[in-house]
């Protein structure tokens, strides 16, 4: 099985209980269909870069998971319709650290 990290952005208007159980249905959706859960962090309310949706702030989830083709396709199918899902990626993962640096170690400026 391949490994993948996944970024979920939420809509930041959402109640904790209602993103925790957003996040349940991501980890239950990945054990399913066969994949496990690797790690996970959630990153919480960030304001973004430009507006997604009309919203100017979101809820960042990253988890690294790994899985056959059929998870990507089902994380995919449980999402389509997800108003408060305001993107995701799902990229094959590289092994970096999914934990979230100051501004000043990125080098941003």
């Amino acid at each position: 099985m391949r490994k993948y990290d996944g970024v979920f952005l939420f809509d930041s208007s959402l109640e904790d209980q209602v993103l925790e159980e957003k996040i349940r249905k991501i980890q239950e959706t990945i054990q399913e269909n066969g994949g496990e859960v690797l790690e996970m962090n959630r990153w919480g309310r960030m304001p973004l870069a430009y507006p997604v949706k009309k919203q100017k702030n979101g809820f960042y989830f990253i988890t690294r998971f790994s899985g056959n083709p059929v998870v990507l396709q089902k994380l995919a199918e449980a999402f389509k319709y997800e108003e408060s899902l305001l993107r995701h990626l799902i990229t094959k993962s590289e092994g970096g650290s999914l934990q979230r640096e100051p501004l000043s170690e990125r080098g941003d400026r």
